[in-house]
C-alpha cells in the first residue's frame, strides 16, 4: 500500500502560534507512520512558511533569521491546476531548471487562532480543491465568532449568558473612557472578552469602569469586537469534545474540569501547568502538551449536568454542521449547579486528545488522528462540483472553435 503524505500545517501568524506549534509537532509524533508519511508545514509569524526536517525539534523554537535560511522556504499556489494531487513549491534561487514540487495528499490543521482557525485558510484549500481535516471554513467562521454562535444557540434554547457588544471605535486617535462606554450599561464585576479569539486570550475580569477600559483598550489590539458578560460566581469550567469523524454518528469525549486557583481560566492557566516557563515546555517529551496541566477528567456531576453538557455539545455541533474534534466549553456556578455554554474551539490546544483517551471505550491519539484524516479525505471526494455551465444552462460566451 502507498503511504499517504499528510502535510501538517502549523504556526501561524496568531497569538496562539507557540501552542499551535505545540500541537502539530505532537501530531507528528503521533500518527499512524504505518499508513502516513507526515511532512511539517511551518506558518511563522511573518505570514512566511517552510518545511524541513529541522523544523521537528522543539529546540529549535524561534528560529533567528540565521536558522530560517537552512529550512525549505515553501508556497502554495492555489491557481494550480493539481491534476493528480497537490504540492508545495520549494522556493529556490532556480537559474537553470524548475523550482522542486513537495507533493502532498491532504493539509492537517493544527493552527490555532486567526486565519488558520477563522475559516480564511480552509476556505483557500477548498476552492483549489485541496483535502484538509477539521472543521470546513463555514464552521470555523461561525465557531470562532462568539457573538454568532451564541445567538445561534440562544435561538435554538441552548443556556447561554446575557452579553453586552462594543465595536471598536473607527477613530484613529485615542478615545476617552467616558466616550468609549457612554451608554454601556454593566453589572460588576463582570468578565470582558475579544469575539473572535479562542484559548483566553485578552479575557479579563474587571471590578470597575476604570478596568473595563483599560481591559478593552487591549483587547483592541487583537479584535475589533469586544464581549461582556456576566461574571459567574463560584465558577467552575467543564469541557468537551465532539466529533462524528469516529463512526456515522455524533459522539462526545470525556467531560474535564480544568483546576485553577484563580476566578477564572487565562491563557496560561489553561495551556502550562504549575507555572512552567513555556520555552521549557517545547522540550516535553511523549506528547504530553495539554495532558499536563492540572484538570479533573470525569469530575463527579449530576446526572443532568452530564446530561445537559453531552447533549448541549451534540445540538451544537448539528446544528453548526461541525466536521474535525472541536472542543465545546460550559461555565458552571458550581453553588446552584447552573451551567451555561460558552464557546467552541474549532481546533483545541492538541486537538483535545487527552479528552478522548479519557473515555470509557479509550480512543487513543493516532486513531483520533486517522479518523480525522479519513475524513478529510471523505469530505473532498463529497463535494459537489457546481462548474459544468452547459448542464446547467449558464453558459454566456461561446467557444469559437465549436462553431
Amino acid at each position: 500500500m502507498i503511504k499517504k503524505t499528510i502535510a501538517v500545517f502549523f504556526g501561524g501568524v496568531s497569538p496562539e502560534h507557540d501552542v499551535s506549534i505545540l500541537t502539530g509537532l505532537q501530531i507528528i509524533e503521533a500518527i499512524d507512520s504505518s499508513l502516513y508519511n507526515a511532512i511539517p508545514v511551518y506558518l511563522d509569524q511573518d505570514g512566511q512558511w517552510f518545511s524541513g526536517q529541522d523544523l521537528l525539534n522543539r529546540k529549535n523554537y524561534h528560529f533567528s533569521k540565521e536558522d530560517k535560511d537552512r529550512l525549505t522556504k515553501i508556497t502554495l499556489d492555489l491557481g494550480q491546476d493539481f491534476k493528480d494531487k497537490p504540492y508545495f513549491t520549494i522556493q529556490k534561487n532556480c537559474i537553470f531548471g524548475k523550482n522542486k514540487k513537495l507533493f502532498f495528499d491532504i493539509a492537517l490543521l493544527a493552527l490555532h487562532g486567526g486565519a488558520g482557525e477563522n475559516g480564511q485558510i480552509q476556505g483557500a484549500l477548498a476552492s483549489a480543491k485541496i483535502p484538509f481535516t477539521g472543521p470546513d471554513h463555514f464552521s470555523c467562521a461561525i465557531f470562532m465568532n462568539k457573538i454568532t454562535t451564541k445567538n445561534i444557540l440562544r435561538h435554538n434554547k441552548i443556556n447561554v449568558l446575557e452579553d453586552v457588544i462594543i465595536e471598536k471605535p473607527t477613530i484613529s486617535e485615542s478615545i476617552s473612557q467616558k466616550d468609549l462606554l457612554k451608554n454601556i450599561k454593566v453589572k460588576f464585576p463582570a468578565i470582558v472578552k475579544p469575539c473572535n479569539l479562542g484559548s483566553s486570550i485578552g479575557v479579563e475580569k474587571v471590578d470597575n469602569k476604570e478596568e473595563l477600559y483599560a481591559a478593552l483598550l487591549q483587547i483592541f489590539k487583537l479584535d475589533n469586537t469586544a464581549i461582556i458578560e456576566p461574571f459567574v460566581e463560584n465558577l467552575v469550567e467543564y469541557n468537551i469534545a465532539v466529533t462524528k469523524a469516529l463512526s456515522n454518528e455524533i459522539q462526545v469525549s470525556a467531560i474535564e474540569e480544568p483546576k485553577n486557583d484563580n476566578q477564572f481560566l487565562s491563557f496560561k492557566d489553561k495551556y502550562l501547568s504549575s507555572g512552567d516557563n513555556f520555552d521549557n515546555k517545547l522540550s516535553v517529551p511523549n506528547s504530553e502538551g495539554m495532558a499536563s496541566a492540572s484538570r479533573t477528567l470525569n469530575p463527579k456531576l449530576t446526572k443532568d449536568q452530564s446530561s445537559f453538557i453531552e447533549e448541549s455539545a451534540k445540538k451544537a455541533f448539528a446544528i453548526l454542521k461541525g466536521n474535525g474534534a472541536p472542543r465545546i466549553d460550559f461555565l458552571c456556578n458550581k453553588k446552584t449547579g447552573e451551567i451555561w455554554f460558552n464557546e467552541i474551539n474549532p481546533l483545541p490546544g492538541s486537538l483535545g486528545y487527552y479528552l478522548w483517551q479519557a473515555k470509557k471505550d479509550k480512543v487513543n491519539f493516532t486513531q483520533l488522528l486517522t479518523a480525522l484524516i479519513n475524513e478529510g479525505f471523505n469530505r473532498a471526494q463529497n463535494t459537489i462540483n457546481n462548474n459544468d455551465l452547459k448542464s446547467f444552462n449558464a453558459s454566456i460566451f461561446i467557444n469559437p472553435i465549436a462553431k
